[in-house]
């Protein structure tokens, strides 16, 4: 992103809506992502390249259950609807 970086980005996330969840998705080395996590905004991190399954599980876990449909296993469909309340 040429404006901010993905760590702004969640700061400013944060402060409009506290309470939406934040997972990254980076192509960043794991040993540079994972020690800032704890003091940042961002809720999960995902390292490319990634299984559809990891990102179903990653999604799954920050959604409330009413808004998963199909079981937790298989990756999940969103709707715009799940999007728009989460926006």
């Amino acid at each position: 992103m040429p404006q901010m970086d993905g760590w702004e980005l969640a700061f400013l996330i944060k402060a409009l809506k506290p309470e939406v969840p934040i997972v990254a998705f980076t192509g960043d080395s794991p040993d540079v992502i994972l020690p800032r996590i704890p003091d940042s905004e961002i809720n999960q991190a995902l390292f490319k390249p990634i299984r559809i399954e990891v990102l179903g599980d990653a999604i799954s876990a920050i959604l409330p259950s009413e808004m998963i449909r199909g079981p937790i296993s298989s990756p999940i469909r969103i709707s715009i609807g799940i999007i728009n309340r989460l926006v």
